[in-house]
């Protein structure tokens, strides 16, 4: 089992503009937030070691078959590290359970995942779908460079592609990224940079400890209720075409039955044709 990934990576600061942190009238301006978020390092402390041994066997159960899943769907390696940025602009690499095929972005380059991306994996589509994918990210808290709740880090590459359309989009970075967000919590998993912007703008806004600990609980929810309505509604999308097959072979064989027991009324009846038997068979399966 391929473990590569989390040794792969390697920050290409010279790509990244990172951000001053606020000095003079910037650090008035932005005073607010940071000393607001002061709290977060020590309850993000808190509560994932407090998951860890409380929910120990959870996490066991997880560890074990997640990574299982995702080498034997193509023995390629576990984990998938991806450069992000951090607090102030500063790059770190981002933990993953890899969902897409190996080098999915050779030829395209950096670009967002599609709903209906065709480079993600059979085991990604499921980890996607429940957000199980996130899971790694724990280390990233554990190592400072992210935070439970907070905006979702963007690439360095697509951050600054926004920033060029939408300036301002790098205020969101005044405050620690986070695995759980308010666009999660709303359900707008693919939001537009703009919508984005204004629910991470709400957020540095609001953010306490009693905010965190509600949009967790909520994004919790929301994560598991989507997963499975996802994986609900694909699997309905795949049985309707087998379900229509099925009809469609059902009525050309009751066609069949009934222009052999016209002919034979008439007495014009002949051999039937080849396909013949297994349209009637079809209609008594069908029946059935």
């Amino acid at each position: 089992m391929h473990l590569s990934g989390l040794s792969t990576f390697k920050s290409n600061s010279r790509q990244v503009k990172t951000l001053s942190e606020p000095d003079g009238q910037a650090k008035g301006v932005e005073a607010g937030a940071v000393h607001r978020a002061r709290y977060k390092r020590p309850f993000d402390l808190l509560l994932v070691v407090a998951a860890l041994v409380l929910l120990s066997p959870l996490w066991l159960l997880l560890l074990t078959l997640i990574p299982s899943a995702i080498w034997l769907n193509d023995r390629g390696r576990v984990f998938y590290v991806q450069e992000r940025m951090g607090r102030w602009g500063r790059p770190f690499g981002m933990i993953k359970f890899r969902t897409m095929v190996q080098n999915a972005e050779h030829m395209t380059g950096p670009v967002w995942a599609g709903k209906k991306d065709q480079r993600i994996t059979k085991v990604g589509k499921v980890l996607r779908a429940l957000h199980l994918d996130e899971i790694p990210q724990i280390i990233n808290v554990l190592k400072g460079d992210m935070s439970l709740v907070g905006p979702r880090p963007e690439r360095p590459e697509l951050a600054a592609e926004i920033e060029r359309d939408l300036p301002g989009f790098s205020t969101r970075l005044q405050v620690s990224p986070g695995i759980a967000g308010l666009a999660q919590a709303c359900r707008d998993y693919h939001a537009r940079p703009r919508d984005k912007l204004r629910y991470d703008n709400l957020y540095v806004a609001k953010m306490s400890l009693w905010v965190d600990i509600k949009l967790l609980v909520r994004c919790v929810w929301v994560a598991f209720a989507h997963g499975l309505r996802v994986l609900g509604d694909r699997g309905a999308s795949q049985h309707r075409p087998q379900s229509r097959q099925r009809t469609q072979k059902a009525q050309s064989g009751q066609v069949a039955v009934e222009a052999h027991a016209a002919a034979k009324a008439n007495g014009t009846a002949a051999a039937p044709r080849p396909g013949a038997t297994a349209a009637v068979q079809s209609v008594s399966v069908a029946s059935d």
